[in-house]
């Protein structure tokens, strides 16, 4: 695990603006926001079973995943041999961080929408490894706001 430095550029991710792309579009789905700079997408695929799989990308390249449904596989970061991983928990929300050096590589984050809600309690989103641009893909993923409130 990284040390105390870690966690405070984890805290420094969190309090990042909503608007980080200036043009940015802010996408406004039934359990959270998200925003997305100019030309990304995001796509919906739904599960028989009800559960909800989103996929932001660009010109055919995925950058984030995100994942509604009360079935999440948390955590999808391993920690390999070359790199290390910092985490960050709290009573509803665990964050994972995987660094490389002095770079964060992979963000992973899974939230409790709110305890005692039947359906979907969890919204859980990551970087994807292969994404053209980590840091586009970290502030794509760091602008997710989730809606706790049943709407």
């Amino acid at each position: 695990m990284k040390s105390f430095t870690g966690v405070i550029v984890i805290l420094a991710f969190l309090v990042w603006p909503a608007t980080v792309f200036g043009g940015g579009t802010q996408i406004d789905e039934k359990y959270f926001k998200v925003t997305l700079p100019e030309g990304f997408q995001i796509n919906k695929a739904e599960a028989v079973e009800g559960d909800i799989f989103y996929y932001i990308s660009l010109g055919g390249k995925t950058y984030v995943r995100m994942y509604v449904g009360n079935a999440p596989k948390f955590p999808r970061i391993a920690e390999p041999d070359d790199s290390s991983v910092t985490a960050l928990k709290t009573d509803s929300m665990s964050m994972l961080a995987k660094w490389s050096g002095s770079e964060i590589v992979d963000i992973e984050v899974l939230i409790v929408r709110v305890a005692g809600l039947d359906w979907p309690k969890f919204v859980h989103a990551w970087t994807v490894a292969g994404a053209p641009d980590k840091k586009v893909a970290q502030r794509i993923l760091l602008s997710l706001q989730v809606q706790t409130e049943p709407r």
